[in-house]
């Protein structure tokens, strides 16, 4: 049973990476940088892995603690389905012909950095290594156990953080594409001082207060649709 499972796990991977491009379209996801619980993109919400990796907890959040929560709350929050798991994971390859390290990678990696925020593992850079370097272990619940993939970057640009001189990797990212199995470990969240979070997501609810983020192809139709609406007005007027 668990062999069949984690066949279709690779192959839903596998249809999501084919169907996804290599360059991130900027306009498809929302993030607010006074909002330190999460971000938004394919109508969900998506909790930023360093808020997910306590849960407001003074401590990293074990399995129990995570449950518990997904039972508890009132806002929605459950663990990501295996396809927006797979979608999300996606969203981030910026190098569809690299399986781990590359420098087109970096736009990706840098991009999940920006929006996860980083994990407690390293304290000599604010969240980076001595050679500037950084990851996250995030996965899902799948058949009672997390299933998970790992994302890197060496810091590129950051205020205050570098990246060792001697470092090749300097400028790259690392992205575990949907040619690589998901690892499994159903005590990953009991290891202290390590970067894992789970992948917690919900479906995105419109507010009034909420930031409005119209994607590039429906704005262009608005704005024909208000010079169509200008021109017939004008006629109308003559």
């Amino acid at each position: 049973m668990r062999g069949m499972l984690l066949v279709v796990v690779f192959a839903a991977f596998g249809l999501v990476g084919r169907a996804t491009a290599s360059v991130i379209d900027f306009d498809s996801y929302y993030s607010d940088a006074d909002n330190p619980v999460y971000w938004s993109a394919f109508d969900l919400d998506i909790m930023r892995l360093s808020w997910a990796d306590t849960l407001g907890l003074p401590k990293q959040a074990e399995l129990s603690d995570i449950d518990l929560f997904v039972a508890n709350t009132t806002a929605g929050w459950r663990w990501a389905t295996l396809t927006e798991f797979a979608l999300l994971h996606q969203f981030f390859d910026t190098d569809a012909d690299a399986d781990g390290w590359s420098q087109a990678q970096n736009a990706g990696s840098s991009l999940f950095f920006s929006l996860n925020g980083v994990g407690p593992a390293f304290a000599a850079q604010a969240g980076y290594d001595f050679e500037g370097y950084t990851y996250w272990q995030f996965g899902t619940q799948i058949d009672g156990d997390m299933h998970y993939v790992w994302m890197a970057d060496f810091a590129t640009n950051l205020p205050g953080i570098s990246c060792a001189e001697y470092s090749m990797l300097c400028g790259s990212g690392y992205f575990t594409d949907a040619n690589s199995p998901l690892w499994l470990a159903s005590n990953v969240l009991n290891m202290a001082d390590i970067n894992v979070a789970p992948l917690l997501v919900r479906d995105k609810v419109p507010t009034p207060d909420s930031a409005v983020v119209v994607p590039a192809p429906a704005s262009l139709w608005l704005m024909t649709l208000a010079v169509i609406s200008l021109l017939g007005r004008r006629r109308a007027l003559k």
